[in-house]
């Protein structure tokens, strides 16, 4: 009998799997197949964070799976080698999988496949991801695609007609069962079943007050859907979220804090739709013409920002909470990357490397196309260029989240772990606490960076050369979502 092959990526779920669905319904065998590859182990934005996430995704899946008499097969190798054995094996066989939008290494492992089975003769069936459109031909088809998409209902997976092989030799030939990725207890599991009790909190009460907190640090923590993790790896895809949305809601500030959720869902196929229309947010600036604004490259400067010891307590917090939990909210990210780019100056791509290694969520499809739009290099978004102090005061007042993530200002009075260098010399001898000493100096002074870089951004973005490029990248990507920006007001 023929074999059916599903290979899991960043769809880590059983439930409205397309792929799933399409190897179920064929009379042939199942082999249900995750890769760790080393070529993409050893890639600078892949951390042990990931792979722990997805250890647990799968040992979820495998207990599911195990109730109905199947299993998974986790493999440790290169894909087409894996490939190919299993050719040897069983004969020809159709892969089913879902598109990925990917880095440059996941793209050229894409082709090294699809040269294998066109070799081979091996069909190989690719599925959309939620609502991105590969090969888009009308940037402006592409919000109605979406939706098309979202309102389909979901793969139901016929379990009664499933036929599994035995995989063991392959097993041997390429071992996955000794992975140790490290323990990191303060992040949330992966699974399909721990995406669906957050989805279920998150619907039942903590949204309320979503609107409020989304652009506080700790607030969000508690009232943002914190969903964003199992989109990423795929523990449940867009269209269940939104499907789970159709659940009348009990008041009309319920109703609206869940409606502003909603508009921010949208928000997400259209950053991986940039992506896979342009592989280049990737790899360099979209609009060469700002990286003018970028000065030489200062380590110490981007280690004192990696590490959370920049003086600057909100941004350090940011950082060290980022570290510990991978977790971040949106306006925070934003600031950092603000602080990297615009009061450090230092280019984007290094900053992007570190944040994708940090974020227990990351997607590249969102991941690369926002680090360039919070850096200002794309030449057509507002030049957020946020103000920590600021921000603390507006989203974290009392700095009950400064005092939680940076315990050696925990001590002080509120207006000091804000700003510890005002500290007067008796404060300092009554609160024991020695700026510079205790808790580093701010590495550079916000407020005249600040003015620095709003000029010579904007400078750079009105220069002919620079809007000309910005013109073509118009034509090219897809509208943001109605209702984009909504929250970033000038704040900064």
């Amino acid at each position: 009998m023929s074999l059916a092959v599903v290979w899991f990526k960043r769809d880590l779920r059983l439930n409205d799997h397309a792929p799933l669905q399409a190897a179920l319904a064929s009379p042939s065998n199942l082999l249900l197949l995750y890769v760790f590859e080393p070529s993409l182990l050893v890639q600078p934005d892949c951390s042990d964070r990931h792979c722990q996430f997805i250890t647990q995704s799968i040992r979820d899946m495998q207990q599911t799976l195990h109730t109905i008499g199947l299993s998974m097969t986790v493999l440790m190798g290169e894909m087409v080698p894996i490939l190919h054995a299993i050719y040897q094996q069983h004969g020809p066989f159709t892969l089913y999988s879902h598109e990925e939008t990917g880095t440059d290494a996941t793209w050229l492992r894409d082709r090294q496949v699809a040269d294998w089975c066109q070799g081979q003769q091996v069909t190989w069936q690719e599925f959309p991801t939620n609502g991105v459109v590969r090969k888009l031909k009308s940037k402006s088809a592409w919000a109605n695609l979406q939706r098309q998409r979202l309102q389909l209902p979901e793969a139901q997976p016929p379990w009664a007609h499933a036929k599994a092989v035995d995989a063991s030799s392959l097993e041997i030939q390429f071992p996955a069962d000794s992975l140790d990725f490290g323990e990191h207890p303060l992040m949330q599991i992966g699974g399909e079943r721990e995406a669906r009790q957050w989805l279920a909190s998150f619907l039942e009460d903590r949204h309320r007050g979503y609107r409020f907190n989304l652009s506080k640090p700790e607030g969000a923590r508690h009232h943002g859907s914190r969903l964003s993790p199992y989109l990423a790896w795929g523990n449940l895809s867009l269209r269940q979220v939104f499907n789970a949305l159709q659940q009348p809601t009990t008041s009309r500030r319920t109703s609206r804090d869940l409606a502003s959720f909603r508009s921010r869902l949208y928000w997400h196929d259209h950053f991986c739709q940039k992506l896979e229309t342009m592989q280049q947010y990737e790899r360099a600036s979209v609009n060469p013409g700002m990286e003018a604004g970028f000065l030489p490259w200062n380590q110490a400067h981007h280690d004192a920002w990696a590490t959370g010891k920049t003086g600057y307590p909100l941004i350090d917090a940011c950082m060290r909470c980022l570290i510990e939990t991978g977790f971040l909210n949106f306006r925070m990210r934003a600031m950092l990357v603000a602080f990297h780019s615009y009061h450090l100056r230092l280019h984007w791509q290094p900053a992007a490397l570190h944040l994708a290694r940090l974020f227990l969520d990351y997607d590249p499809g969102i991941h690369y196309p926002q680090m360039q739009m919070q850096a200002g290099t794309c030449g057509y978004h507002t030049f957020r260029i946020y103000n920590p102090t600021l921000q603390a005061r507006l989203h974290d007042p009392q700095c009950a989240f400064i005092g939680q993530w940076v315990p050696e200002l925990a001590a002080l009075p509120p207006a000091y772990r804000l700003e510890p260098w005002k500290m007067t010399p008796l404060e300092q001898v009554m609160y024991q606490f020695i700026p510079g000493r205790d808790y580093p100096h701010p590495i550079v002074e916000i407020e005249k960076t600040g003015q620095e870089a709003r000029q010579l951004w904007w400078a750079l973005a009105n220069k002919p050369e620079v809007k000309a490029i910005t013109k073509q990248l118009l034509a090219r990507i897809n509208r943001p979502p109605r209702g984009f920006d909504q929250d970033e007001k000038d704040d900064q």
